[in-house]
């Protein structure tokens, strides 16, 4: 392949590979390459271009200059004005490479090595440098899994992106996430009135095997140590959505006063206890039947000897709810201090996790259903206010997308049926939410103000561009 060098912006293109009537790359250029920040992007780099600018006369060499001046110009306002929607970019295809790849072009700043007409009339010809700075490079199409279409969620959906045509996530640092879209299942009742998603991602790269990681811990698990007032009760929306319902967990009004409600062992959810290690945010499906409780989460190991504590939540709604009871990791303990090679994945079986819980008004019961267990270590979206509450016609989804700009810039809107309009730009909180490198999972939750049925349907998919730190990486 012959080497391509060149800044775009739209169907403008301005050219290092000009021969002798333009920009041509000059002998020194080397490959700048970036450092993997974990936790984030990477950071811009410099790009350092040597080049010469050849021409047929004064006016010649200005009007190659000036298409790299329009260059700088639309680079700064890009980063500049959020209107302004085309970027610049850096193509470029080393000799021999399989692939073009493209980096946002952040700013250009160029240094003239010969004074701007000192050439002689013969000779048009003048020597500079150009820095640009860039993002990492990206593939020059995004790409987008087959998505999952009007699955029942249950407590959590389970979305494997990487099961589709385009197979796992390639590159060398996460990719950048396009379009993260959450829809609506058709002309489903009460399904218009989404207001709370929490979506977390999971991947091969940094845990073991994915499919013995238990996002949902049911409160009713056939070895969970019931606390005062507990009783197990059918319930049909309780998880798992089976046909015929699931269990519950009620706690009577009897005692008002803060008191061990359940107790959870991680070996009462599974015996791979490496496969579930992480750090999690803890979301609680629970309900009322009037009045209002508080609960709190307790993290212990086997004596039930709290070693940590989760925020005091109250729990105040008469149907099915989804709680933030705070974050946590599995294991408590420190894994540089006290690592697998001291105390064996074993010690793990009995890590615990209590729930805690008072009656603050009336005399209504407390339903407790599940805890769901969303990683965010690797990558993790939280968007509340989305307010999708208008009706929906036969045939029609109302959208979720969450987005991030070429910059790194993140947004959520929440649209009517077939973004026929943005209904509401919601909160949305993000932490490293970019796809992993290889194999991964994207864990969805979501809530309304309305009755939760564990049976409510959606559908998802996402669109995803890699990225590198380095041309000629592998792909």
């Amino acid at each position: 392949m012959a080497l391509v060098l060149k800044f775009v912006r739209g169907l403008t293109e301005v050219s290092l590979q000009d021969g002798l009537a333009g920009l041509q790359l000059a002998d020194g250029w080397r490959p700048n390459v970036q450092i993997p920040v974990p936790g984030g992007p990477a950071a811009p780099v410099v790009e350092s271009l040597p080049v010469i600018v050849r021409g047929s006369s004064h006016d010649d060499l200005a009007t190659h200059v000036q298409a790299l001046h329009e260059m700088q110009y639309w680079a700064g306002l890009y980063l500049a004005d959020r209107m302004e929607q085309t970027p610049v970019w850096l193509h470029a295809q080393l000799y021999n490479e399989s692939n073009e790849r493209r980096a946002l072009v952040y700013s250009i700043e160029t240094t003239f090595d010969t004074g701007w007409y000192e050439a002689e009339s013969a000779y048009y010809e003048q020597s500079m440098m150009i820095a640009a700075t860039r993002g990492p490079w990206e593939a020059t199409a995004a790409l987008a899994d087959n998505g999952i279409l009007e699955e029942s969620a249950g407590a959590c959906l389970v979305m494997d992106y990487t099961y589709g045509a385009n197979g796992d996530v390639v590159g060398d640092i996460p990719a950048r996430i396009n379009k993260f879209e959450i829809a609506t299942a058709y002309d489903v009742a009460a399904l218009d009135q989404y207001d709370r998603f929490w979506v977390g991602l999971r991947s091969a790269r940094r845990h073991s095997d994915l499919d013995l990681f238990v996002p949902v811990w049911e409160c009713e698990a056939p070895d969970a140590d019931l606390g005062i007032d507990a009783a197990l009760v059918q319930d049909p929306d309780a998880s798992p959505a089976l046909p015929t319902g699931d269990t519950k967990i009620t706690i009577t009004p009897g005692t008002a006063t803060w008191a061990r409600r359940l107790t959870i062992d991680l070996g009462d959810v599974t015996r791979d206890f490496a496969a579930n290690y992480g750090r999690f945010l803890a979301l609680l499906r629970a309900q009322i039947s009037e009045g209002a409780w508080e609960a709190q989460l307790k993290f212990a190991y086997y004596g039930g000897v709290v070693a940590a504590e989760g925020p005091i939540v109250e729990i105040d709604e008469l149907g099915w709810d989804i709680y933030e009871m705070g974050q946590h990791s599995i294991p408590l303990r420190d894994l540089h201090a006290l690592p697998i090679a001291l105390i064996p994945d074993q010690a793990e079986e009995f890590y615990q996790v209590q729930i805690w819980a008072r009656r603050t008004a009336g005399e209504g019961t407390l339903d407790l259903d599940c805890i769901i267990m969303l990683p965010i270590d690797e990558g993790y979206a939280v968007v509340k206010g989305a307010d999708m509450d208008f009706d929906l016609p036969a045939s029609n989804s109302a959208y979720l997308a969450i987005g991030c700009s070429p910059e790194d810039t993140f947004q959520a809107v929440a649209t009517q049926p077939d973004y026929q309009g943005v209904q509401v730009v919601p909160q949305l909180t993000t932490g490293n939410f970019y796809l992993p490198p290889g194999d991964g999972r994207a864990y969805i939750v979501f809530a309304g103000p309305y009755v939760s049925k564990i049976t409510d349907m959606i559908s998802a998919n996402v669109l995803w561009t890699p990225r590198w730190l380095s041309l000629r990486g592998a792909e």
